[in-house]
């Protein structure tokens, strides 16, 4: 939690798109995902939803603006099934508390005092399924997510409307939990957290997994004056429903991911499509399948399109010597695209590879950006913007490259340095960094003009 102080005031986050006058939805929002510091514009079914941050009065929001025809509850909807989109990427609930809007984003005031924030808001990976049952699985989920940490019972609940979905009977329930139990899950620690309930459930005799947790769970939870019943009084019945809840979640994923096709982050994770996603629309896709193919037919000339790069840092301002680099194709092999670049002045090189066929960007912080120092002022400045580079970048800094008109081409995932001393590492280069101002100083008092 930051302090009251560290949050934007009003003034300054209404301005730009978000202060125009219109038709707004707003929904005012407690989450356990993490909110932006800054306003963040999402593309969410071919529309702009705007990602605001909380203030020292209001709650933190999301917020559509209307096009013409369209009413409040169709951007309620819309805004629903965003943040559904949202919480299923991040794995934790986000909550309306409040409706708002008018002919301006108007938030509520006095929003929640605490939540989860972030300073590098990124979200490249937003899932919009189209069909009812799919969306009603996202909505599901985010209610469980909600109800997680208040509400053990009504989100064991929630889960299991998901399980429901694909499979509509008790009978088929019990057999599809039982056959999907060992790949339930989304990450290697939710896999282990599942697996040893499991193994504690066995070693306590439970023969049938799929049949205790339908019982015990779903009718337990969902109907009173039977046996079972969730008494929400009884200690042992919520300890023992705290404990399954990890599994009953877990098979709820593995249904959204495996039966209704929606991509978990970790999935997307795993197969790094996004690092390369926008070179792919840059070159075109029969170019990019001849590459992933190892054609080696294919020629500079068939990527004409790749003429200057910036290369950045996510949450970093740009670095001069790094920006509107010149591209040139210096060899392609079995799919890899070696591209050398450099700076208009020839002082500033970087090298780097777009590996198709891995679906990865290689980049060698060692061998692969070089900068010369001809003894003018500029080539001082560059340097000192490749050495913050540098430094930042041992920061486990997120390398993002950007076209001319500010599209993001590809990314990689923070840069964890092997076998160095992170912090002396970049106390060496801040102290290089300051050797070099002075210096530019000095070269621009004594260049001719200044």
């Amino acid at each position: 939690m930051l302090g009251k102080a560290e949050y934007p005031k009003l003034a300054d986050i209404f301005v730009g798109d978000l202060a125009e006058v219109g038709q707004w939805v707003v929904a005012n929002v407690r989450s356990s995902v993490a909110w932006p510091l800054s306003v963040e514009h999402v593309r969410f079914r071919d529309r702009n939803v705007f990602v605001v941050p909380r203030t020292e009065t209001t709650y933190p929001f999301a917020a559509i603006k209307l096009q013409a025809g369209e009413h409040f509850r169709d951007g309620q909807r819309l805004l629903s099934h965003f943040l559904s989109s949202l919480s299923w990427v991040e794995g934790a609930g986000v909550t309306v508390e409040h409706w708002s809007g008018g002919s301006r984003a108007h938030p509520m005031g006095f929003g929640p005092q605490s939540g989860v924030v972030t300073s590098q808001f990124e979200l490249d990976y937003i899932p919009d399924p189209t069909d009812g049952p799919t969306r009603w699985a996202l909505a599901f989920y985010r209610e469980g997510l909600e109800l997680y940490t208040r509400n053990i019972a009504y989100a064991a609940l929630s889960f299991f409307k998901i399980i429901n979905i694909v499979a509509n009977t008790g009978r088929k329930q019990k057999a599809w939990m039982n056959a999907n139990l060992q790949h339930a899950g989304e990450t290697n620690f939710t896999k282990f957290e599942i697996a040893k309930r499991v193994t504690e459930l066995t070693n306590a005799g439970v023969a049938d997994i799929g049949a205790y947790l339908y019982e015990s769970g779903r009718c337990a939870v969902a109907h009173a004056g039977t046996n079972p019943t969730v008494d929400p009084e009884n200690a042992e019945d919520i300890e023992r429903l705290t404990k399954d809840l990890p599994v009953i979640r877990g098979l709820a994923v593995r249904a959204i991911e495996q039966e209704l096709g929606v991509k978990s982050r970790h999935t997307i994770w795993l197969e790094h499509l996004y690092e390369l996603a926008g070179f792919k629309e840059v070159i075109g896709l029969p170019t990019m399948e001849r590459l992933k193919a190892l054609d080696n037919t294919v020629t500079p000339a068939d990527l004409a399109s790749l003429t200057r790069i910036s290369i950045r840092l996510l949450g970093q301002a740009p670095y001069a010597g790094l920006e509107n680099l010149n591209v040139r194709v210096a060899q392609i092999i079995n799919g890899n695209v070696q591209l050398s670049t450099s700076s208009d002045d020839g002082q500033v090189e970087l090298d780097l590879a777009l590996n198709f066929p891995a679906e990865r960007i290689d980049f060698d912080l060692e061998t692969g950006l070089r900068a010369r120092d001809d003894g003018c002022e500029r080539a001082a400045r560059e340097i000192i913007s490749v050495m913050q580079f540098i430094c930042d970048y041992f920061g486990n800094g997120k390398l993002q490259i950007y076209d001319p008109a500010g599209n993001l081409l590809g990314r990689k995932d923070a840069y964890l340095p092997v076998n160095i001393d992170p912090g002396r590492t970049r106390a060496h280069y801040r102290s290089l960094i300051e050797q070099y101002e002075a210096e530019a100083e000095r070269r621009g008092a004594a260049e001719p003009g200044q």
